[in-house]
């Protein structure tokens, strides 16, 4: 979730990130059928300052099945706690994936005759 400057202040934003992200790594780890494969990045650095060390992509699957991935990290190696980082943001989109998906098929199954007021 983002910022809200109307709801919260910067201080409370980053609270909520921090504790939203240890959340999300907690998670995958007490998940069994989650893992994130690391791999040398096939990519070139293009980014604003200069960067010469490795470039990896991090990819998250469940159940075997691929879910999403980031490319790109520049990070001397994958146990630093960026990557940590960057592992608790792809369970965390997966898990809000997985959530709108189910959501959206409550609505479909409301739309098929199994919604309010019938």
């Amino acid at each position: 979730m983002v910022f809200d400057p109307g709801h919260e202040t910067p201080e409370a934003g980053r609270v909520r990130s921090n504790l939203d992200t240890a959340r999300d790594l907690y998670a995958l780890r007490q998940d069994p059928s989650a893992r994130v494969e690391w791999a040398a990045s096939e990519h070139a650095w293009d980014g604003d300052t200069p960067y010469d060390g490795p470039l990896w992509d991090a990819a998250l699957y469940v159940g075997g099945d691929y879910q999403c991935s980031l490319g790109g990290i520049a990070e001397p190696d994958t146990t630093t706690g960026y990557c940590s980082v960057v592992e608790a943001e792809l369970y965390g989109e997966h898990r809000c994936q997985a959530s709108r998906r189910t959501a959206g098929a409550g609505m479909a199954a409301q739309g098929a005759g199994g919604g309010y007021g019938r």
